[in-house]
């Protein structure tokens, strides 16, 4: 969040929040060559997954921050949800075995409360935030 603020709003950082990054892009760098030999073993490109996420949710933060900001956090979420709904939708029922699984599996639906648990929480979270 700090890059994309530094780089696209001009927002100015603290050089310690600076080493904070650079060190935890060097931990991130570390752990997509690392195998689980703990040897160099090549670029995981699916760590790449991660960081375009990261990525993202800087953006994310950014675009709240400095073009939403007089948006209430309680509409900007249920906007959000309203349009990825239906993706995860088509998504989750109609290119998953998501329903066979959900049946036939054991915890099936521990797992998914886990999730939806995951997903208020973090939402909730977010919106006390910002």
């Amino acid at each position: 969040m700090v890059l994309i603020g530094a780089l696209v709003y001009h927002q100015r950082f603290p050089i310690r929040t600076g080493v904070g990054i650079l060190i935890g892009f060097l931990g991130t760098v570390l752990l997509m060559t690392t195998g689980s030999d703990g040897l160099f073993s090549g670029l995981n490109l699916y760590g790449l997954f991660i960081v375009l996420a990261c990525l993202f949710y800087g953006m994310n933060g950014n675009i709240i921050k400095y073009n939403l900001s007089g948006v209430p956090a309680l509409t900007i979420t249920s906007l959000s949800m309203f349009f990825v709904l239906p993706v995860v939708i088509i998504y989750l029922f109609g290119m998953t075995d998501f329903t066979t699984t959900f049946r036939e599996s054991e915890g099936a639906l521990r797992a998914l409360g886990y999730v939806v648990f995951l997903g208020i929480m973090s939402t909730a979270i977010a919106v006390t935030l910002f």
